[in-house]
């Protein structure tokens, strides 16, 4: 399972993300332009945990892993520097691999408004997140409830790795709150890769309320 906080309108992201190079950390905190669902998240936080089992992880680390598989770039460098939080990211989704505690967990101080995990989709600048991950009018043409979400899953699915194949699927997302971070729910959408186009990238230049105390 992995839980997860959403935090708009961050007024402190390069100190964040300065904190994030030292390792002061124990969560894994992304831009959230990049993402459009949970759900999202869901599926390259299972091809981390997928990949780490079979030991044929890309990258060092479990956070990193899934920063890589949220990109559609097989650039590590590339891909950490567009989904991880930057100087200028202004939404922020923390993410954690194992039940948190507001006791032993170390978390960024974030100057911000700590908002649902719900607004992520009402949120979502589909001009950014069609050119950035190089999008096209034919997919988005596609039939399905978010032909954006199928597409951006499609890549995390279908991304080409060097050390072999990664078996894709969905996991629970839970909330994460500061005195009680039990609640979960089960994510039922059913599998995505029907409505998928062919397309790997690596040519890339460039519900419920979680909240941490900070």
């Amino acid at each position: 399972s992995i839980w997860m906080a959403y935090y708009k309108d961050v007024e402190n992201s390069a100190e964040i993300a300065d904190g994030m190079k030292s390792g002061a950390a124990d969560v894994v905190i992304i831009n959230a332009d990049n993402i459009v669902e949970t759900f999202q998240v869901a599926v390259a936080a299972n091809r981390a945990l997928v990949a780490q089992k079979e030991n044929i992880m890309e990258t060092k680390a479990l956070s990193t892993e899934l920063l890589f598989n949220l990109s559609n770039s097989s650039n590590i460098s590339r891909s950490l520097a567009k989904i991880g939080v930057s100087a200028t990211s202004k939404r922020l989704l923390l993410v954690v691999f194992e039940k948190p505690s507001s006791k032993n967990l170390k978390i960024p101080k974030i100057v911000g408004k700590s908002a649902s995990l719900k607004l992520l989709k009402k949120d979502v600048n589909t001009a950014y997140l069609t050119k950035a991950f190089k999008i096209s009018d034919a997919e988005l043409k596609l039939s399905g409830d978010n032909p954006l979400l199928d597409a951006l899953v499609c890549r995390i699915a279908g991304k080409e790795t060097r050390r072999g194949a990664v078996k894709t699927g969905v996991m629970t997302v839970g909330k994460i709150e500061s005195d009680k971070p039990t609640s979960k729910r089960k994510n039922k959408r059913k599998s995505r890769q029907g409505n998928c186009v062919s397309k790997n990238d690596d040519d890339d230049d460039d519900d419920t309320k979680g909240k941490f105390d900070a």
